[in-house]
């Protein structure tokens, strides 16, 4: 399907980044890799990867060297299970580098290590196996590489999974549950859901950290750092997917005025109206941010000079108008560039729009709207 000569497909990219980079509840930081796609910004794939291989390579050699032979399956079934479970990882792997890996392939991972590490309890031939300790090392290791959305659900799989299993083991082998067995796994629930409130506290002030250095606390837009960092990955994708986009600048007219005669408390409060103002005018896939001051910097998605044209003037008339009703003589100046076609540095295309806002801010009449000419 093509919008406006976009796919939507490269819309819904544009759209899940700016969301998951704002100051929503979520359940994870999400970053966004090269197709687009998320992965946790915590994640470290190759020491989980690194991790898992060697966790395979000590089940072989603890299966292969006890001196008993493993419940239910054979030398050969335990090996295939351990093989799978290897060559599952490298191939997951392989998918990541080469397109990159979203949710749903990631809580398969972590459901695949769970399975194997059931599986590795339930063949254990011992009365208090000591694979029992691959399933914690599954649940914490995947909870704090993927967040507490994954940890809640391993930890669930533990209580409605593992207990079933190491009932069924027992009555099958030792028709009773051995007095340290029934404190190993009680000890290890306990050790799991302590580590799950830590990591519910440490999310916690990692948002809240974020937020503190993603946002702008008066206005509650974006700060500059933040825009920087979005705005490149939309330039990346523009250059990858031809999707058009446009920069403005907006500046408030006679604004230290405003703020010497009738005090800063007042001129927060024009700031935070601008700001609400775009919050209602723009579009979620649209990128908004204090820049420095009175000054605020736009990337709009999927627009041509024309819409945002329309989009400057719509606010500057909402904004005039609110001024107007309060007897404030403040207004706002747009500067408006095209990002053209290719890779484009931001830096320059920043110049580019900011020349375009100082022509707009020069003239006399309230249209106060400029259309920067074609960035070669």
């Amino acid at each position: 399907m093509v919008i406006n000569g976009v796919d939507a497909k490269s819309l819904t990219y544009i759209r899940a980044f700016v969301l998951t980079t704002t100051f929503e509840e979520n359940a994870v930081r999400s970053d966004v890799v090269s197709a687009g796609i998320a992965k946790p910004g915590i994640y470290m794939p190759r020491v989980q990867l690194a991790i898992r291989v060697v966790l395979g390579v000590l089940a072989a050699v603890y299966f292969f060297a006890m001196p008993i032979q493993p419940f239910i399956l054979s030398a050969a079934g335990v090996a295939a299970v351990i093989g799978a479970f290897l060559l599952f990882h490298m191939a997951w792997w392989a998918w990541y580098r080469s397109r990159g890996m979203g949710w749903a392939g990631i809580r398969l991972a972590a459901w695949v290590d769970i399975l194997a590490a059931f599986t590795g309890v339930l063949v254990d031939p011992f009365d208090v196996p000591p694979s029992g300790l691959l399933v914690m090392i599954a649940v914490l290791g995947n909870g704090m590489q993927h967040g507490l959305k994954i940890f809640l659900e391993q930890f669930l799989s533990i209580l409605l999974i593992s207990i079933p299993v190491f009932a069924v083991r027992q009555i099958l082998f030792f028709r009773a549950v051995p007095y340290p067995l029934a404190f190993v796994i009680l000890f290890i629930a306990i050790a799991i859901f302590y580590v799950y409130l830590l990591l519910k506290r440490i999310e916690r002030m990692k948002k809240e950290a974020e937020m503190m250095a993603q946002q702008d606390p008066l206005t509650k837009l974006y700060n500059r750092n933040a825009f920087i960092r979005t705005a490149n990955y939309l330039l990346s994708l523009h250059d990858r997917k031809q999707i058009p986009l446009v920069v403005m600048f907006a500046d408030l007219d006679n604004f230290k005025e405003v703020n010497d005669k009738l005090g800063h408390a007042f001129g927060d409060e024009v700031l935070r109206f601008f700001a609400r103002l775009t919050d209602e005018w723009l579009r979620k896939s649209d990128i908004v941010a204090r820049y420095g001051g009175d000054e605020f910097v736009f990337m709009l998605a999927d627009m041509d000079l024309a819409g945002a044209e329309e989009v400057a003037l719509r606010l500057q008339r909402e904004f005039l108008r609110w001024a107007d009703e309060r007897d404030v003589r403040v207004g706002v100046s747009f500067g408006v560039a095209a990002v053209p076609e290719g890779k484009a540095d931001l830096n320059r295309l920043l110049k580019h729009v900011d020349a375009a806002l100082y022509e707009a801010k020069s003239r006399k009449e309230d249209r106060r709207v400029v259309i920067a000419p074609p960035l070669e």
